[in-house]
């Protein structure tokens, strides 16, 4: 899992991913708060320990409702 650099074509998906949970987070029929901007950045940063904790267990089969 560890890269030692990520490629323009790599980059390019990360950036779509990060744009598309700004525009979700500021656009829409409810406008988040900075501060509330922050939890679901928090929770998207626990997801993430959580799936990388399992991942690196070993756990190859980890899914989004464990």
């Amino acid at each position: 899992m560890d890269r030692e650099g990520i490629g323009p074509f790599r980059m390019q998906l990360l950036m779509e991913v990060a744009a598309k949970a700004v525009k979700i987070m500021t656009t829409g029929v409810w406008h988040l708060s900075f501060d509330e901007m922050d939890v679901v950045l928090d929770y998207i940063r626990c997801g993430i320990d959580a799936y990388k904790r399992k991942y690196e267990e070993g756990k190859d089969d980890v899914s989004e409702n464990q």
